[in-house]
């Protein structure tokens, strides 16, 4: 079935497989989240399965039609993005899709419109774009993907079905990296810093600066109990000297707490197939020994400070503090 490719989205997956079933898609949709959680490949995979020839709501994935599609060549399937160079959406584009959408579908059941993100859609190009909504064909599926909707105005929501996607679960994001890239070791780093978005979690996985910055702060995880205050106190001055951004904080004190997780399950007698990093184990185990009650505040304390790096600039005084309290323990 055409849902069978489309991971996390259980919600908007039942909405639109209901909606087929009974005949009763709507011709104008709101696809709306935070980015890369897969909204647009729910609409390819939508537009797949009602031009299906194998039957509405297959997607069969071998069919004439459903290889056009997977191959970017159906001429019922349509991307409307920012021009290249450009930041937006412009009028002209719009335009051209009246003429288009006026007409029945070249050679599917129905022609799929996605725009993609109709958050870069220019003043002007927004009444263009409510002509569209407002003289809905029953051959024409028009798909608008947000990143925030809220920006949007009311008028083009309310002419729309909104379907909300929601971020994906780690769970989901390392079953398709692991999919996408069969037999290569998948860093547990890429999925936290993905933030529930698997576009994020692939640039991650193909930016060699992410495992660089993942080594260091193993490294230095390992060194930690051996720093005096003034050693302390020096790490902290040399990643003010660095310029550390929020993102390399944030990659530094997530990989540490990570591993400290993993040390929890190992002072506790778990299993090590639950590790975040089961290769570091045996030099997890041979570390200066912290009582649970030790690992579980350290733990805490990190979550908080990921928790205030969102709303303000804290990261470089608040990890100064966190590590001159871990030295008097």
């Amino acid at each position: 079935m055409w849902s069978d490719a489309v991971f996390g989205q259980d919600y908007a997956v039942t909405l639109l497989s209901h909606a087929m079933k009974h005949q009763r898609l709507a011709q104008s949709y709101l696809f709306y989240g935070p980015e890369g959680v897969g909204k647009r490949h729910t609409a390819e995979r939508l537009a797949m399965a009602v031009n299906c020839l194998t039957g509405e709501g297959v997607a069969c994935g071998h069919c004439v039609s459903c290889r056009k599609l997977l191959n970017g060549s159906h001429p019922d399937w349509f991307i409307v993005q920012p021009l290249e160079g450009k930041s937006g959406i412009g009028i002209e584009q719009i335009r051209q899709l009246q003429p288009l959408m006026a007409h029945r579908p070249f050679e599917g059941c129905r022609r799929v419109v996605v725009i993609d993100p109709i958050d870069k859609l220019e003043g002007p190009a927004s009444n263009a774009l409510l002509k569209l909504l407002e003289e809905p064909s029953a051959d024409n599926l028009l798909i608008l993907i947000s990143h925030q909707p809220e920006s949007l105005l009311p008028t083009i929501r309310s002419r729309c079905q909104m379907i909300r996607f929601i971020p994906l679960s780690e769970e989901i994001i390392r079953k398709i990296l692991r999919a996408a890239h069969p037999g290569m070791p998948i860093p547990e780093i890429a999925v936290k810093m993905a933030q529930g978005s698997i576009g994020k979690a692939m640039a991650w996985l193909e930016d060699d600066q992410l495992a660089i910055e993942w080594e260091k702060s193993v490294q230095w995880f390992f060194e930690e109990p051996g720093w005096n205050v003034s050693q302390r106190l020096a790490w902290v001055t040399d990643r003010e000297r660095e310029k550390w951004e929020r993102i390399h904080w944030r990659i530094f004190w997530q990989t540490w707490q990570d591993l400290l997780r993993d040390r929890l399950i190992l002072s506790g007698g778990g299993s090590s197939s639950i590790l975040t990093n089961p290769q570091l184990q045996q030099q997890l185990r041979q570390m200066k020994p912290l009582s649970t009650q030790q690992l579980s505040k350290r733990i805490e304390q990190i979550s908080l400070l990921l928790q205030q790096m969102q709303v303000r600039v804290t990261a470089l005084a608040a990890s100064e503090s966190l590590l001159i309290d871990w030295r008097s323990e």
